[in-house]
C-alpha cells in the first residue's frame, strides 16, 4: 500500500498539484488502521472499510479506463523504479501526525520506558506466524496469497541471528524495539533497552508512530515494515534481502543480500548472475523459468540453496548505518571502488529496476569474488 501510494502522491505534489482531488482505490484489505487514517487525510482512500462505495467506484474506474480517460491511472508497479528517484529524495512525507497524535506518541514512549528524546531502532523480521493468517484463499481467488505460501517461508530469517545486533544497539545507549503485527517466538533478552513491543505493547497507532520516529529500521527478510519508515524519510537497513533488482530507494539506505549456493558446482552465484538470472526471471544457467529463488520449490528444482546472512554480517551493516548517522563512518577509497564495481553490474538491461540504495561496505569487502 505504501510503495504504491506514497510515490505517486509525492510526485503530484512536486509537480505543484497540491489541491487536486486524488482518489485511491485499494482493492485489498486495510493493512493498518492508523496508516489508512493518515493517508485518508490527504487523499480519498477507498478500501474494504467501505465495501459498497468501493464497488461503485471500481465500476466507475473500470468504465473510465475502457475509454482511456486521462483521470484514471492504474498503479501496477511499486515505487522502486528510477521514475521515482526524485520523489523519494526530494519529496516530503505524504502522511503527517496531528498534535494529539504527537502527544499520544509521547505517552507511548513513556509506557515503553523511553524519554521524549531517547533514540531507538526498530527491528522487524519477515515471520511465518504473520503469513499463516493469509493461507486461506482470499475472496474471489482460488489460491492463497503467493507470498504467504509455505514455499515462500524459506526467506524468513531466524530471530536468533538478530539477537547479537539487538544487544549491540542497546550497548550504544539506544533502545531496540522488536516490531511485528503477528510474531512467533518472543525476543528473550534481559537487557532493559531491548523491548519486545510486538508481543507486549503493539497497537496499529504504535506501529506507525514508532516506525516514523526511529533512528532507523532494520528489516530482516525484506519485511514490509521498512516501507513505512521510508515513507517518513527515515533511514532503512534491509538484511537477508533476496531480490537485488529491488533495493531501498535512497542513497542513505543500506542493504545486504542473501547469497545463492549452487550445490552441483560448489560455488555461490555471482552478483551479476543473481541480477540477471536467479532473482530475476531466469535460472542461473540462463533458462527462462519465470520464477525466483526466494521460493523453496525453485531452489530445489535447480539445486540452489538460499544462504541467510550471518549474525556477523547483520551486525556490521547495522554498525555502518549507526556510524554514518552519527557522523563517525570513515569511507575509504577501497569502499568507493567496490561500490562503483557493484553499481556497474546494473546494465541498461536492468535500468528500470535500479534504485540507489548502497550495499553494505563490509559485506562487499568480504565478497569481492562475487563481483567478477
Amino acid at each position: 500500500m505504501v510503495m504504491k501510494t506514497d510515490p505517486y502522491v509525492r510526485r503530484l505534489r512536486l509537480d505543484g498539484l497540491r489541491k487536486c482531488l486524488v482518489i485511491i482505490l485499494n482493492p485489498g484489505a486495510c493493512p493498518n488502521e492508523q496508516l489508512s487514517r493518515m493517508y485518508g487525510r490527504q487523499v480519498l482512500l477507498i478500501d474494504d472499510r467501505h465495501p459498497l462505495l468501493r464497488k461503485l467506484v471500481f465500476w466507475l474506474y473500470s468504465a473510465l479506463r475502457m475509454v482511456n480517460a486521462p483521470v484514471v491511472y492504474p498503479v501496477m508497479q511499486s515505487g522502486h523504479t528510477p521514475d521515482f528517484y526524485k520523489v523519494w529524495q526530494d519529496g516530503i512525507p505524504v502522511m503527517m501526525f496531528r498534535d494529539e497524535e504527537i502527544r499520544k506518541g509521547q505517552q507511548l514512549r513513556k509506557k515503553l520506558g523511553m524519554s521524549s528524546d531517547s533514540q531507538f531502532v526498530c527491528l522487524g523480521l519477515r515471520e511465518d506466524a504473520y503469513y499463516q493468517q493469509f493461507l486461506t484463499p482470499a475472496l474471489g481467488f482460488d489460491d492463497p496469497n503467493h507470498e504467504a505460501r509455505e514455499d515462500a517461508w524459506i526467506r524468513n530469517p531466524p530471530l536468533s541471528n538478530y539477537v547479537p545486533v539487538a544487544k549491540w544497539i542497546a550497548g550504544q545507549e539506544c533502545y531496540v524495539l522488536r516490531m511485528g503485527a503477528t510474531v512467533g517466538e518472543p525476543i528473550t533478552i534481559s537487557i532493559p533497552r531491548v523491548i519486545d513491543y510486538a508481543t507486549r505493547f503493539r497497537t496499529p497507532f504504535g506501529d506507525i508512530y514508532l516506525l516514523a520516529h526511529c533512528k532507523f529500521v532494520v528489516s530482516g527478510g525484506s519485511a514490509g515494515l521498512w516501507c513505512v519508515t521510508s515513507a517518513f524519510n527515515q533511514p532503512v537497513v534491509i538484511t537477508d534481502h533476496y531480490d537485488l533488482s529491488h533495493v531501498p530507494p535512497r542513497p542513505s539506505d543500506l542493504f545486504i543480500p542473501t547469497k545463492l549456493w549452487v550445490t552441483a558446482e560448489s560455488r555461490f552465484l555471482t552478483f551479476r548472475e543473481m541480477l540477471e538470472f536467479g532473482n530475476w526471471r531466469q535460472d542461473y544457467q540462463g533458462m527462462s523459468r519465470h520464477k525466483y529463488y526466494s521460493y523453496r520449490s525453485n531452489c530445489l528444482a535447480d539445486g540452489v540453496e538460499l544462504t541467510r546472512n550471518t549474525p556477523e554480517e547483520i551486525l556490521t551493516v547495522v554498525q555502518e548505518m549507526h556510524q554514518r548517522l552519527d557522523g563517525r563512518w570513515q569511507q575509504n577509497d577501497e569502499d568507493d571502488y567496490l561500490q562503483r564495481r557493484y553499481s556497474d553490474l546494473y546494465t541498461k538491461e536492468h535500468e528500470k529496476h535500479i534504485v540507489p540504495g548502497r550495499i553494505g561496505a563490509d559485506f562487499l569487502r568480504n565478497n569481492q569474488d562475487l563481483l567478477d
